[in-house]
C-alpha cells in the first residue's frame, strides 16, 4: 500500500514538472501577479472589518 502512494505522489509530480515546462514562464508569472493581487484585496477587507 505504501508503495502504491509512493508511485501515486511520484507521478502527480512529473505531471506538475510537466504543466510547468509546458507553460511559458510569462503566464505563470501572470497567474502569480493575480493570484497575490486578490490575496491582497482580500486581506485589505479582512482589515477593513476589523
Amino acid at each position: 500500500m505504501e508503495y502504491d502512494q509512493n508511485i501515486r505522489r511520484e507521478s502527480l509530480i512529473m505531471r506538475y514538472v510537466l504543466f510547468v515546462r509546458l507553460f511559458p514562464k510569462k503566464i505563470i508569472t501572470n497567474l502569480d501577479k493575480k493570484v497575490t493581487k486578490i490575496a491582497d484585496d482580500i486581506n485589505k477587507t479582512i482589515g477593513k472589518i476589523d
